[in-house]
């Protein structure tokens, strides 16, 4: 790392996810008593489970001796790249016509075939000479961790209803799960709840611990499942197809994916899966990690 810079922001694209997965980068600068900061409104209203995160904000830039940015095509990512003289830009995909030529010091482009975790590894260990994985969230939940670990968080929602599982297959995945002993508990915004019976979480820092409290989680790629992952519990992934997950899939805790068949249109993707078919690839992922009372690991589905 070029150490004549003491302070980066690390700029992620506006998912929870992203925020999270890019966070590792500012955890391992902090390590290194570099002055980083994760730009993203949704550590902030994670509160006391993550270190401060900060809003956005164009002039916040100035005072960084450098700028980290995932490049996700927007006029934002771009601007930023222009006003600061030293950026360093993660591309998960990348084009030449587009994003023009690439500059070796300064710029990375992903594996797709990788877990996007992965791919910041590598970003972090190429420009800054190593990485960390853990964000502290478990440790700062400690004793409230697992604390009720037959409750299956359901999180049916996602930034992309492309993504999502029919709800349908929702519901008759919740009726399953009681029937197995399991506590299953829907999870979603405040502006969601008309359509899920969640509880209502006041802010993410209420949600962060709910889901830490519990003992794994289903749901669509969305940054709930990446929350998951790194809280080190079961995490299920439903999802269309298999190209798209393998690079989006949560890499902390090893997330399990239930996926459509390869030949089967984008559209009619969700009616493929069963809920039977999610409920045996869950438990079974489960029992394999000893994450279930034996209560509920009868022999028979």
């Amino acid at each position: 790392m070029d150490f004549r810079f003491r302070s980066i922001a690390v700029v992620p694209s506006r998912g929870i996810g992203d925020a999270l997965i890019f966070h590792t980068i500012t955890t391992y600068l902090r390590s290194q008593k570099v002055d980083a900061v994760t730009f993203s409104s949704h550590l902030v209203n994670m509160g006391r489970w993550i270190e401060p995160g900060a809003c956005l904000a164009l002039s916040d830039f100035e005072r960084f001796d450098a700028i980290f940015i995932q490049h996700d095509n927007s006029k934002w990512a771009e601007t930023i790249h222009l006003k600061h003289p030293r950026v360093y830009r993660f591309f998960s995909t990348y084009h030449p016509q587009k994003h023009g030529p690439l500059r070796p010091k300064f710029d990375f482009v992903a594996r797709f075939e990788e877990p996007i975790l992965h791919n910041v590894h590598r970003a972090s260990l190429q420009f800054f000479d190593g990485y960390s994985s853990d964000l502290g969230i478990v440790s700062k939940i400690s004793s409230s961790y697992r604390q009720f670990p037959n409750r299956v968080v359901i999180h049916p929602t996602s930034s992309d209803p492309v993504k999502n599982w029919h709800t349908n297959g929702f519901y008759k995945l919740a009726s399953l799960l009681e029937k197995r002993g399991l506590e299953p508990v829907f999870a979603v915004s405040p502006s969601e709840r008309r359509s899920w019976p969640s509880p209502l979480f006041s802010s993410l820092e209420e949600l962060v611990l709910f889901v830490g409290m519990s003992g794994g989680l289903i749901g669509n790629d969305s940054g709930l499942a990446h929350l998951a992952s790194a809280l080190y519990l079961p995490t299920l992934v439903i999802g269309p197809c298999f190209d798209l997950l393998q690079h989006w899939q949560p890499g902390w805790y090893p997330a399990t994916k239930v996926l459509a068949p390869a030949w089967c249109p984008r559209k009619l993707w969700p009616w493929t899966i069963s809920a039977r078919q999610v409920l045996s690839t869950f438990v079974q992922e489960c029992r394999w990690r000893g994450a279930l009372s034996s209560s509920t690991q009868p022999n028979g589905l």
